[in-house]
């Protein structure tokens, strides 16, 4: 399940803020009242309403190797996926994009 929009939790905080108990504003806004509490929580602890980036695995290629590969693909469009795999081994030594490739391969 997604969050629900920024837009509404503007709104729902702002019921709060003008008083309404945050039972009635969850009824209102039909959400749960801890999503209420959470979102005041929120503002008051980090100033923004913005849900968090979810959590996940870092990136295969740093930011030189990706810029690399773009530069790469404007030199050379016609170049296969191993030929840039061995680019990136050859350049910067990062050989994890070429497991893939030779996994894909």
């Amino acid at each position: 399940m997604s969050g629900y929009s920024l837009d509404l939790r503007e709104k729902i905080v702002e019921s709060v803020k003008k008083g309404v108990p945050k039972a009635e504003t969850a009824r209102r806004f039909g959400v749960d009242r801890a999503s209420v509490k959470r979102y005041c929580k929120r503002l008051d602890e980090r100033g923004t309403l913005e849900p968090r980036k979810a959590p996940g695995k870092k990136p295969k290629l740093d930011e030189k190797a990706r810029k690399l590969l773009l530069d790469d693909l404007q030199q050379r469009p016609w170049a296969t996926h191993s030929q840039r795999a061995e680019f990136l081994l050859a350049v910067c030594g990062f050989s994890a994009y070429l497991k893939d490739a030779e996994a894909h391969s």
